[in-house]
């Protein structure tokens, strides 16, 4: 069951930018009515399709399965996307 951490979502947020930034071409964050944030990574500038996609849930701290979707899709563990702050 996933439980909420003591990290903040805006801070995660900030991280998942500089890493998506650093490691491919284009990325989207997209907010959705809700409480659900989408996330697109694309390999190059001329793709009209996500080479990576993941929802997250919007809240003051993460939970630890939205925290695991973003290492995943952003191939990198928690430590490393983390010290992008």
């Amino acid at each position: 069951m996933p439980k909420q951490t003591q990290i903040e979502f805006k801070a995660v947020v900030k991280c998942i930018k500089k890493c998506a930034t650093e490691k491919f071409a284009n990325f989207k964050i997209i907010e959705k009515s809700g409480s659900a944030v989408r996330f697109e990574l694309f390999e190059n500038d001329t793709d009209e399709v996500p080479c990576a996609m993941w929802v997250m849930h919007k809240s003051k701290y993460i939970y630890t399965d939205d925290l695991k979707k973003a290492c995943a899709n952003l191939k990198v563990t928690e430590e490393e996307l983390l010290g992008y702050s």
